[in-house]
């Protein structure tokens, strides 16, 4: 039992006070010494045996120090409990510490085991390059030997790779919160994770790693740090096809403008090594380009894939549906309008992309045209509907002179809700040449001006230029006039406002284009748009 040596305690001197006589007050002698200075500033909450020095009491002097005592009672070992021996904190502290000891155990085990995971597989894509180490400098607040890192808990997606690279290489959570150790530690993982020698069979193991990537990321690092070689680009290179397939199964859940960046980057890579790219590689490339309206350079990877891939009904129809909505701005995904470039150039590329045509160029590039004769009705339906959105008439014209007729009933379009389906028959005719095909082009024609005015209430205003209805009657030269019209009414082009409805016939439509010279075409449709 221990008992404090100051004598000014309630149990001693109970009040009210009895006469000195009857009072007997025991106390340690104290010697005179200096007291040491208490620190500044005083804590506060501070247990009293640190003031007051304890000792022990023997039962027989708490006896007679309880004797006539009105606060003291006998002993209940119900109400008062049994005091805990001294060895039972001691057991509690050391179980609090082998406890930590298991745990740090374990997770070594788990660091251990994930690093020789990784170390083993020689394409992991997780491995540590210099980009990683530096990204992980950079990202530091300052400079200095304590300098810390974001919290793992940041948002941020650099923090969060750091974060998953640190784990996929056993490195430890307690020493990523200083720049200093962790750099070191990731420099260590780097040296014993370092890469074998490619040998025959790696090829095997690229594509099954290929194919095991869950993520966009994974892939992206897997083939960066294989491509830093040019035994590993050629390795690359011949596994393009698999890796194609792989990009088209992750592009629902990437970016655009991510996936674009990588194959540019990767594409760009190879071809300087004048080593082969797989089509569906460059398809993939070509889809993203389209979603991140970059129409020249889908331009460029389209005339890679033509005659490499077969190119159906189903392909041209997606790249025409990515088209259009492009020009109606109703496209997921598209860039904010302070980076996107100036109308006037994408109404110019897309229409370069539709008919191969450039401003000034005389050669014709690729382009879906020479794919929508061998499609069905419907790609037909949206490639007349991209041109008419574009202001290209003298274009459409010759499309209409191009191909033979087909007998077609006369369509009234009044009201968008009656709008017939394009047809998807017609399949027994693709192989025929294209003198021999026929298209419902009074109905497809129909159906686009009808949309075009509905959905653009100044389409009308272009009429009102005076080289409207200049023509030169050759198909080269009326494209160069139509994309000319387009830069100067790309204002009027690029508008969505919706005018109201207009009651239009195939008649009226077989009527303006089916006449003999273009020219009197674009005066009849002048006529007919100023309506």
């Amino acid at each position: 039992m221990l008992r404090l040596s100051c004598p000014w305690l309630p149990h001693v001197l109970p009040f009210p006070l009895r006469p000195l006589s009857n009072l007997q007050i025991r106390c340690r002698h104290r010697l005179h010494r200096r007291r040491e200075p208490l620190p500044w500033p005083r804590p506060k909450n501070v247990a009293l045996r640190t003031n007051h020095r304890i000792f022990e009491v023997s039962n027989l002097v708490l006896d007679l120090d309880a004797e006539d005592s009105t606060h003291v009672r006998p002993y209940n070992e119900d109400l008062d409990g049994v005091p805990d021996p001294s060895w039972l904190q001691r057991d509690s502290n050391l179980k609090r510490v082998e406890k930590r000891i298991v745990e740090f155990q374990d997770e070594f085990r788990e660091h251990d085991q994930n690093f020789k995971f990784l170390a083993e597989n020689n394409f992991n894509p997780w491995r540590i390059t210099d980009y990683d180490i530096l990204s992980v400098a950079l990202e530091s607040s300052s400079t200095t030997e304590t300098a810390q890192l974001p919290s793992p808990h940041t948002d941020l997606h650099s923090v969060q790779v750091a974060n998953l690279i640190f784990e996929e290489n056993g490195i430890p959570l307690s020493v990523r919160n200083n720049t200093s150790s962790a750099i070191a530690y990731m420099l260590r993982r780097q040296q014993q994770a370092q890469r074998q020698v490619l040998g025959d069979n790696d090829k095997k193991l690229l594509k099954e790693e290929m194919q095991s990537c869950k993520t966009f990321l994974a892939v992206n690092r897997l083939v960066t740090n294989v491509s830093q070689t040019p035994k590993g680009c050629l390795l690359v290179s011949r596994c393009t096809e698999i890796l194609g397939l792989v990009c088209e199964k992750l592009a629902k859940s990437t970016p655009p403008v991510q996936m674009l960046s990588f194959l540019n980057n990767l594409i760009i890579n190879l071809d300087s090594q004048d080593l082969h790219v797989r089509p569906s590689l460059l398809w993939c490339a070509y889809k993203a380009a389209l979603n991140c309206s970059t129409f020249t350079t889908a331009q460029r990877y389209l005339g890679r894939v033509q005659g490499a891939i077969s190119f159906g009904s189903t392909e041209v129809f997606e790249s025409l549906e990515l088209l259009r909505q492009s020009m109606d701005g109703s496209k997921p995904g598209l860039p904010e309008p302070s980076m996107r470039v100036d109308t006037a150039y994408q109404l110019s590329a897309i229409y370069g992309l539709l008919t191969g045509h450039r401003l000034g160029e005389r050669t014709p590039q690729p382009s879906l045209r020479g794919f929508i004769f061998d499609c069905n009705d419907q790609c037909f339906y949206a490639y007349i509907d991209c041109l008419v959105n574009l202001g290209a008439f003298r274009t459409i014209w010759h499309i209409w002179h191009m191909l033979p007729d087909r007998a077609e009933d006369n369509f009234i379009y009044s009201e968008r809700d009656n709008l017939p389906e394009p047809e998807r028959g017609h399949e027994a005719e693709k192989a025929l040449p294209v003198d021999k095909r026929t298209f419902p082009k009074a109905k497809a024609f129909t159906h686009a001006f009808y949309l075009a005015i509905e959905k653009n209430g100044r389409f009308a205003e272009m009429t009102q230029d005076t080289s409207f209805a200049h023509a030169v009657g050759q198909y080269d030269e009326d494209c160069q006039l139509d994309i000319k019209m387009m830069l100067e009414s790309a204002d009027i082009l690029s508008t969505r406002v919706m005018s109201p409805s207009r009651t239009i016939s195939s008649e009226e439509i077989s009527d303006i284009f089916g006449r003999e010279s273009v020219q009197e075409s674009m005066v009849a449709l002048q006529s007919f748009l100023q309506k």
